[in-house]
């Protein structure tokens, strides 16, 4: 089993006010929900980060959302062609 590891986040109360009910919604526990999150956003490159985290300035975005999309579109169809 892999090794687990227990961090403390920090939210603003509307933040946290909503993501309470999210898992529910979801039926998965806040810390699953968050895990899955962190876990997702780790596996993105450094310009996906960077957009997720607001570090581009606002004339930037639409040149960087136009991108990201084309690359995830890319990498789709390079799945579906090869079978994965």
């Amino acid at each position: 089993m892999a090794k687990r590891v227990i961090m403390r986040i920090e939210l603003s109360s509307d933040a946290r006010r909503k993501f309470e009910n999210t898992p529910l919604s979801l039926g998965m526990t806040q810390i699953a929900v968050s895990s899955k999150l962190i876990e997702w956003f780790v596996g993105q490159d450094e310009n996906m980060q960077g957009s997720i985290l607001g570090w581009y300035p606002g004339w930037a975005r639409q040149d960087l959302a136009a991108a990201v999309l084309k690359r995830i579109i890319s990498d789709v169809k390079r799945r579906t062609y090869r079978g994965d």
